[in-house]
């Protein structure tokens, strides 16, 4: 039985591989990750693991995840006008 799940998994990594190919660079890599990442959501949220995050930085991450600026992000100006603003 070993076997034939090793050769479903081929399969299935060949059939993603070749559809994977068919996106821009920057796609491909964002998918590429997608079997290597996504754990950190089925981690248990704690205090003392420090795996408590707000809906800003749950937003930020999964906009990170998936190679997209996060919308808060302060400009250039914004940053050599204040430094002290992203403290």
């Amino acid at each position: 039985m070993p076997e034939y799940w090793s050769r479903v998994e081929a399969s299935y990594k060949a059939k993603f591989k070749s559809e994977v190919d068919q996106f821009p660079q920057d796609t491909q890599r964002t998918l590429q990750r997608t079997n290597k990442t996504g754990r950190w959501l089925s981690v248990m949220p704690s205090h003392v693991g420090g795996t408590i995050l707000s809906s800003t930085e749950f937003r930020d991450a999964l906009m990170l995840r998936y190679a997209r600026v996060p919308s808060n992000l302060p400009t250039l100006a914004t940053v050599v006008a204040s430094p002290k603003s992203l403290m």
